[in-house]
């Protein structure tokens, strides 16, 4: 694991606290509140931020649920990792059904 890419002061939340918090950053973005990049971001999937800048290239910020931060949540503890380093190796279908949860 990449100390470096760890930020402390997130160690105290919960691997669900933390996805809820990159949602939040992320809207505080599209919003134009705050300043990209989301400090959160190594706690969510790789795949689910590359698709959230995607969408906000075009103008359309993805809403995501409690399910999604759960899904998360539980994908970093199975890994036993504090952080997503690396995509998962699936095709897109895969991604988006079950990182983003809807079909293509």
């Amino acid at each position: 694991m990449d100390v470096q890419s760890i930020n402390w002061r997130h160690v105290r939340l919960s691997p669900y606290q933390r996805a809820e918090r990159w949602h939040i950053t992320e809207c505080r973005i599209a919003n134009g509140e705050c300043c990209a990049p989301n400090e959160f971001d190594p706690y969510v999937p790789v795949e689910v931020r590359e698709f959230t800048k995607k969408m906000r290239a075009i103008g359309v910020t993805p809403r995501f649920t409690q399910r999604h931060f759960e899904l998360w949540a539980a994908l970093i503890e199975i890994l036993g990792a504090e952080i997503f380093t690396e995509p998962f190796q699936w095709n897109e279908d895969d991604v988006a059904y079950h990182l983003l949860g809807f079909k293509l």
